[in-house]
């Protein structure tokens, strides 16, 4: 259930996280762990998963894989999917 209801409000959920997602991705390119190529975001180097890190991490770490293959899709399409309102 609670998967579903993070694709319900995904919108909002979308803009409540945006700063957060800009921070991060621009923190992630000063330490070198990804770049920008054409617009498009590429993992320099792999991050290592830590015990230390804590379990919502690890969970985090194993649904990345699902994740990128999600993101993968067209923008368009994800957007129209994920009922993105921009």
């Amino acid at each position: 259930m609670e998967e579903t209801a993070s694709f319900a409000n995904f919108n909002k959920r979308y803009f409540d996280s945006l700063v957060l997602t800009v921070n991060a991705l621009q923190y992630l390119t000063d330490t070198k762990y990804l770049y920008f190529d054409n617009g498009i975001v590429t993992l320099a180097k792999p991050f290592e998963y830590n015990k230390k890190m804590g379990s919502r991490a690890n969970k985090i770490f194993k649904a990345s894989a699902n994740t990128a293959r999600l993101l993968n899709e067209r923008t368009d399409k994800l957007y129209l999917n994920l009922r993105v309102e921009l």
